[in-house]
């Protein structure tokens, strides 16, 4: 992408921040989170935050493949069996 200049912008102080407005046309949304790095007299540099994204590691599980068996094995009872005490299942 081709850096593109939208002029000349001063700072303003807003609560406890100093702030710079940036015009509509500039293309960058409103909640884009960005970094400031490399300031001096004469430059900033600010550098758009990709989001990290949150892994389900459920979301592709492939429960065809998965041995319930083993983990009954290894528990020594199967949790299906176990009479709730409490307010464990509401179903």
């Amino acid at each position: 992408m081709e850096e593109q200049d939208y002029g000349t912008f001063k700072t303003r102080k807003q609560g406890n921040s100093v702030t710079v407005t940036l015009p509509k046309n500039s293309g960058i949304p409103a909640g884009v989170e960005v970094t400031a790095s490399g300031f001096n007299e004469s430059s900033v540099t600010y550098k758009v935050v990709k989001p990290r994204l949150k892994k389900n590691r459920f979301k592709n599980f492939d429960r065809s493949r998965y041995d319930f068996e083993q983990d009954i094995k290894e528990l020594n009872y199967n949790p299906d069996d176990i009479i709730p005490v409490g307010r464990e299942r509401l179903d």
